[in-house]
């Protein structure tokens, strides 16, 4: 029985330590938000390759330019989605944020 116990202990440790050093913060609200704007960030990465590899084959002049474009977009498109996220997440109760952070996590 002693074991059973230990083992449960340990189990809920380890579920507790996984996402404060995944996400450096017990609060779920953060939680989502991080996770929220990792997802943005790899779909405008995304976007970004996918365009840079329409543009292969140009000068390399031209390669240099929409990089910069490329790189000043993405850094404008990561502090909008940053503020949205912030703004959405802010509005929510610590129920509704472990919830979508449930929701987000599993579809992952």
């Amino acid at each position: 029985m002693k074991t059973l116990i230990k083992l449960a202990l340990v189990v809920l440790v380890v579920a507790i330590a996984i996402p404060v050093v995944k996400y450096r913060t017990v609060n779920p609200c953060e939680m989502l938000k991080k996770e929220r704007i990792e997802q943005i960030r790899e779909g405008i990465e995304t976007a970004s390759d996918e365009a840079s590899g329409a543009v292969d084959g140009r000068s390399e002049r031209a390669e240099r330019i929409i990089d910069d474009v490329g790189e000043t977009l993405e850094g404008l498109a990561d502090d909008l989605a940053e503020t949205v996220v912030e703004l959405e997440v802010d509005e929510m109760s610590t129920g509704e944020c472990v919830a979508e952070l449930w929701k987000t996590t599993r579809n992952d």
